[in-house]
């Protein structure tokens, strides 16, 4: 039985909706990442921000898997190559 013309429409938003791309990065890993490029230490990071300095190592550790990245300056590169807003 073919979809109404309400009921396509409904699956086409939902469709859009599941097929939206998510952020590359959490906006904590973000906020953490915006730090770096400004040449905190983890220990400058954690206070700035309110957390443990593990949590920033944790946040790091993330934001290397997902840009790929080896160390902190190479994170802070491919963030600007990506476009991303840490500045």
């Amino acid at each position: 039985v073919p979809a109404t013309g309400e009921e396509a429409g409904a699956s086409r938003g939902a469709l859009a909706l599941a097929e939206r791309p998510k952020p590359l990065l959490s906006n904590r890993e973000m906020h953490v990442l915006k730090e770096l490029a400004e040449g905190l230490s983890n220990k400058q990071i954690a206070r700035r921000l309110g957390i443990s300095e593990k949590t920033v190592r944790n946040h790091l550790v993330s934001v290397y898997d997902k840009l790929r990245a080896t160390n902190r300056t190479h994170a802070v590169m491919l963030a600007i190559r990506l476009g991303l807003q840490i500045s």
